[in-house]
């Protein structure tokens, strides 16, 4: 007995445990032990109880695990989901067990002054007297036989990789105390934190902006970083001061329209490096350093001074972009950074960097790979995301932004993410005909296509089905279904799932849209650590743990296992269960209960468990409609106590509308009048601009309104529609007959030369009404005509105040004969002519193009059209090309229509 070591064997070639030659006699004893216990227990101390309880039921694999699980029950603690006891060894490894519930209840009747440590000593009489063959060791070691075939038992009764897991053989790193009592905390009324929201709106530029390039460059040219200097800059203190924290509100005040100018420069003329290093910068300024949560600005600017500069040459060596990157590639690449530090505030920076990766982009955590031998280790932190906060976090979606799509969209961008195991990217690149909703939930078909996210391996082609709570699965079939209402007759199925409606080969606002994920995620869990890929861990936390609860009695040739890392995508089964999966301790609980509810249970012993009669329980189980289970549930009812706290509702949750839109803003006009414009139904255009179908109506009202105001003021012809006898088939036939026949054509996007015109604010101001008015009033057929009376003076002046050029301007002269000299002289020194002159230089001075045109009308008056781009003035007329003016009057008749909707009244 004493050349026992361990009851199995492994080999290089075949890592599965080959059961040693001693192993089927352990099993056999510790099972016969196991059948003796129940007797047992009934005669022991409430000590020498918990002690049997612990080797029995917890797998303990030593004796020093076993004293260290007893050291560590004084600071046990209960989620809802079981009560855990864990501790750290000699290496630092964190242990956890969730514990069995007769080890709770026994743990309960041990009397507070009692150490079941001190107690192991006398415990040793206990096994001499009743386990097998004990007698024959006496003078040797018993505790090496007894563990010796509890693992024995344990290699045969449970999960292979769960019995690697708890030897140590697959290293898992388990959810921290912190962590686990997450669970505890009650999600009161969820609402934005004002403070944290408005800091986090104010640097949004330094990650959507950055986030957005990672995003859409596929194959760059060049990844070498161009604005450094200006992202160190953003770091510069006054007066050399030492002591600002990042947390000093007024620094961050002074940093915020530093870093817009900085992110906007790296928009323009930036690579995928400064992208990634202003990504970086975020983080730090959001989160902190690895180690600490408020450091100083001096500390910053050094981390990012010092290692900038080496993450951005060794990035250009990378063979994709960081969103593309496998574990391989990005193990080769801390390498590279590891070997190139050579000072001392380049580490804990790397350190940081390293950090970052793994939340933002699923880097592989590398302890092994930065920093090893030298003390200065990065700690790598398990988390996940639990149910509940989940669920408050998708109610707290609902009011992520004004803009009602953004809500939608980050709602089910965050369902997306709880129901399938996905990266970032590739989210991002989803369409509409990846998704199959079925009755049993929706089903996904991931293929990466050329120009999007490749995946980072060829696992990353893979087929899903969706794992989560009901409310989550409603969430995203119902995102689906709105989006393919928007893109029916379109771009149909092949439109991204996150994509503009009128834009199809964009997504809308992607980047802003992570970025709230995460805000809600860290809001809700109060972790600055959880982000989007965190649920990523917790999807796949929350599927084995399933699989182990609920095993299946198919047979299959593949095991779940290997499913469950195909779905996540990974090549490897061990990939997934070590930088994944961080619930060993429930993954153990719940192959062993899988055992011992297979295992009788009679009465009597349940009767000593719950403190009840055994003839009332009997009673009770023949009341029973579960009558198999009825005394095991008996016994984890009454190590648990109360009932397990229920999650919110999911219908309620799958329900909620999206928030009303308190006013009305431009663009949600043009939209409607846009999607209008090009047919598509009325349901649709609410379902495509996130508004009410009322709004919808009104804005059908208001512009039929606008089109009788042209008809009286002349600039349209036609008859009058009486709003009151008219259907909404009609007004909307009268509104594109009006589109068609004076040219205006409402869009959502606007030329160079008119792209700062369109207002962002709620209200319109005075200046927008009066420009409308006179448009109104002077607008001729595809031209603005330029009267005498002065009526064209208010649109000029906004067209002035709005940096229109005046190379952009063209003057056209209405003349009887074009090539005639004499007849060309008359005609511009007219007094209609130099009038038009005249108004024109007094906003836009004398860069203003002339032209003369064939006269079509009786009288016609000088009138003025806008070029696309600047017009160099040559002998040539302008193109009629870069003349048209339909997308221009779109836009006059949304702010028509909007400031009708508003009032036209409403002050600035």
């Amino acid at each position: 007995m004493t050349s026992l070591s361990q009851p199995w064997t492994t080999t290089k070639r075949n890592p599965v445990l080959i059961p040693a030659f001693s192993a089927p006699g352990g099993v056999a004893r510790f099972d016969s032990f196991i059948r003796s216990a129940d007797r047992l227990v009934t005669q022991l101390a409430p000590s020498h109880a918990l002690i049997l309880c612990a080797i029995l039921y917890e797998g303990m694999g030593s004796s020093a695990e076993l004293s260290n699980f007893l050291h560590a029950l004084v600071s046990s603690h209960s989620t809802c989901d079981g009560h855990y006891v864990q501790w750290s060894d000699e290496q630092d490894r964190l242990h956890s067990r969730a514990l069995d519930p007769r080890t709770r209840i026994a743990l309960f009747r041990v009397p507070s002054e009692t150490s079941p440590k001190k107690d192991l000593d006398s415990f040793h009489q206990v096994l001499l007297k009743n386990y097998p063959m004990a007698q024959s060791q006496m003078g040797k070691d018993l505790w090496h036989l007894i563990f010796h075939d509890a693992l024995a038992w344990l290699h045969q009764h449970i999960p292979n990789f769960c019995l690697g897991m708890l030897t140590g053989s697959i290293p898992i790193t388990a959810l921290p105390r912190d962590v686990l009592t997450r669970w505890n905390l009650r999600q009161k009324d969820v609402h934005w934190e004002t403070r944290d929201a408005a800091d986090d709106d104010a640097l949004s530029p330094s990650h959507d902006g950055a986030l957005e390039i990672l995003l859409e460059m596929e194959a760059p040219i060049n990844r070498r970083a161009r604005c450094l200097k200006e992202i160190q800059d953003l770091f510069t203190l006054p007066n050399q001061a030492t002591d600002i924290r990042l947390s000093d509100q007024r620094w961050r005040t002074s940093l915020y329209s530093r870093l817009a100018m900085t992110a906007d420069l790296i928009a323009r003329q930036g690579t995928e490096g400064d992208a990634l290093v202003l990504l970086w910068v975020h983080h730090l300024l959001s989160v902190g350093s690895v180690r600490l949560k408020n450091p100083s600005v001096a500390t910053i600017s050094r981390y990012v001074s010092a290692t900038a500069g080496l993450i951005s040459e060794n990035y250009t060596q990378c063979p994709c972009s960081a969103i593309h990157m496998d574990d391989e590639q990005w193990i080769a690449f801390f390498d590279a950074l590891k070997h190139a530090v050579n000072s001392d505030p380049q580490r804990p920076a790397l350190a940081s960097f390293h950090q970052f990766c793994i939340q933002t982009f699923g880097a592989p955590p590398m302890v092994q790979v930065l920093f090893s031998g030298d003390g200065n280790t990065t700690v790598v932190h398990a988390n996940t995301v639990w149910s509940q906060e989940i669920h408050g976090a998708l109610e707290l979606a609902l009011t992520a932004s004004s803009d009602a799509r953004i809500c939608a969209s980050v709602q089910a961008l965050l369902a997306l993410a709880a129901i399938f195991p996905l990266r970032i990217g590739e989210a991002q690149a989803l369409r509409l005909e990846d998704f199959v909703i079925t009755e049993e939930g929706i089903e996904l078909r991931y293929h990466p296509r050329r120009g999007q996210h490749q995946g980072k391996s060829y696992s990353a082609k893979r087929w899903m089905r969706s794992f989560g709570e009901p409310a989550w699965v409603a969430c995203v079939a119902s995102w689906i279904k709105r989006r393919k209402s928007e893109e029916e007759g379109r771009h149909g199925k092949s439109a991204l799932l996150f994509g503009d409606p009128h834009s199809s080969h964009r997504t809308y606002m992607f980047a802003a849209c992570s970025r709230l994920v995460n805000r809600a995620l860290k809001q809700v869990c109060g972790d600055k650590s959880v982000s989007f890929h965190t649920l990523r861990h917790a999807w796949v936390n929350r599927n084995i743990i399933h699989q182990l609860d609920q095993p299946s009695s198919r047979p299959s040739p593949v095991s779940w296992l290997q499913k469950v890392a195909a779905e996540v995508g990974h090549a490897q089964v061990p990939t997934t269960l070590q930088h994944y999966f961080h619930r060993p301790d429930m993954a153990l609980r719940c192959s062993l209960n899988s055992y011992w509810q297979t295992r009788p249970l009679t009465a009597e012993v349940a009767a000593f468990w719950t403190g009840r009669s055994a003839a009332a329980l009997r009673k009770a189980k023949q009341r029973s409609e579960n009558k198999a289970e009825f005394l095991w549930s008996c016994l984890f009812e009454t190590s648990t106590g109360l009932a397990v706290r229920q999650a919110p509702p999911p219908s309620l949750l799958a329900a909620l509308p999206p928030p009303p839109i308190a006013s009305i803003g431009l663009m949600h006009v043009r939209k409607i009048l846009c999607d209008l414009h090009t047919g598509i139904p009325v349901e649709a255009v609410a379902s495509r601009c996130s508004v009410p179908l009322a709004t919808v109506l009104e804005v059908i009202d208001r512009a039929v309104l606008i089109a009788n105001q042209l008809l009286v003021l002349g600039s349209v012809r036609g008859r009058r529609l009486i709003l009151e006898h008219a259907t909404r088939v009609i007004k909307l036939a009268r509104l594109l007959q009006i589109f068609m026949d004076c040219d205006i054509r409402p869009t959502v996007t606007d030329e160079p030369s008119w792209q700062k015109l369109a207002p962002q604010n709620i209200a319109p101001t005075f200046a927008q009404r009066n420009a409308v008015r006179s448009w109104m009033h002077c607008r001729d057929g595809q031209s603005i005509a330029l009267r005498p009376d002065g009526s064209t003076d208010d649109l000029l002046r906004w067209l002035s105040d709005g940096s229109v050029p005046g190379s952009c301007i063209v003057l056209r002269v209405p003349m009887k004969h074009v090539a005639d000299p004499h007849s060309r002289a008359t005609t511009v020194s007219s007094d209609s002519a130099r009038s038009a002159q005249d108004q024109l230089g007094q906003y836009f001075g004398t860069s203003v193009t002339i032209e003369g045109v064939r006269q079509r009308k009786l009288e016609q008056p000088p009138y003025m059209l806008i070029s696309r781009k600047p017009f160099t003035k040559t002998s040539k007329p302008c193109p009629s090309a870069r003349l048209r003016m339909g997308s221009f009057h779109g836009l006059m008749f949304s702010m028509a229509v909007w400031h009708g909707m508003i009032g036209m009244d409403a002050h600035e």
